[in-house]
């Protein structure tokens, strides 16, 4: 995610973590693009990560998450009820993960 006026303050760019396991996402990916708008949504309740942030489309269909070592501070906004977005700065589906 990079600087753009109408998202607010970027917060860094990553990969999208557990893309591996959205069961559509090869169907999923080609309609992807580039400025696309992701939500990001805070998962208190993930088994696996206690702050666990999920990346989802503008239509609700689930991408995938924020990697484990950069979603402390995202999540903490959110915590405190910041509304937070993303925005697809690129799109490379690699060895199961594309970047955003």
């Amino acid at each position: 995610m990079l600087p753009n006026p109408k998202l607010g303050t970027a917060m860094g760019i990553f990969y999208i973590a557990g893309t591996q396991h959205v069961s559509n996402m090869s169907e999923l990916f080609p309609t992807l693009k580039i400025n696309d708008t992701v939500k990001l949504i805070r998962e208190k309740e993930n088994p696996y990560d206690a702050k666990a942030v999920k990346v989802i489309t503008g239509n609700g269909e689930k991408l995938g998450y924020i990697p484990r070592n950069f979603n402390h501070f995202p999540a903490f906004m959110m915590d405190n009820e910041e509304i937070l977005l993303g925005e697809i700065r690129k799109l490379q589906w690699e060895q199961e993960r594309f970047s955003i």
